[in-house]
């Protein structure tokens, strides 16, 4: 079959709400692709959990939102880097900014103690995820399609260990080079603009 494409695009929908919910997206490479844990790791420390730059910057420092996180949904041949955001609605355009800003900053390059503190949650993630049947058979079913085998758990954890600051810079490249991103804003009037300034702060 044709391999997925990421297209972009924007939808905002107005609505009398208490906060704006936002959601931007960005290409990001897929589940079989050399760089898929240097993909995970980026996510970690761009929004994974209190740590987390995103947290850290538009959450505690700036205060521009009551909720903030990064994720990846991955498929075998394609994913996304996401970032969600529960905000008011005055602040999603200065959200939407900072969030690319902080994507074209790690593209620069992060700190060691960043990226080891990343590895940790990862790794922790993955294998605690494991004392759960359900996870685990949803894990081992993901790996039996995608490599036509399991991957032992020493192997996944060697394959974290061995992403480098070097690794996370060149997935930061891949998701800006498209010129691509899609976003998705619900609530008031105010919101409607952070697509727009995602684009700005991402691309110029």
């Amino acid at each position: 079959p044709e391999a997925a494409r990421f297209t972009g695009g924007e939808a905002v929908e107005t609505r009398r709400l208490e906060q704006a919910h936002v959601v931007f997206m960005l290409p990001a490479p897929g589940l079989t692709d050399p760089d898929h844990f240097a993909l995970r790791l980026f996510v970690e420390i761009l929004g994974g959990g209190m740590s987390s730059r995103l947290f850290q910057e538009a959450r505690e420092k700036l205060g521009l939102a009551y909720a903030i996180d990064a994720f990846s949904d991955i498929y075998e041949d394609a994913g996304v880097l996401g970032v969600y955001a529960g905000c008011a609605a005055k602040d999603a355009g200065r959200l939407a900014q900072v969030t690319g800003q902080q994507v074209r900053a790690m593209a620069a390059g992060v700190e060691p103690a960043e990226l080891a503190r990343a590895k940790a949650q990862l790794k922790a993630y993955v294998f605690m995820g494991r004392e759960s049947l359900l996870t685990r058979a949803e894990q081992s079913a993901a790996q039996q399609l995608s490599f036509g085998r399991l991957l032992p758990s020493a192997e996944i954890a060697g394959l974290i260990d061995a992403v480098t600051i070097e690794d996370l810079a060149r997935v930061g490249a891949r998701l800006i080079d498209p010129g691509l991103t899609a976003s998705s804003v619900l609530g008031a009037r105010g919101a409607a603009g952070a697509g727009a300034r995602l684009r700005e702060a991402l691309f110029g």
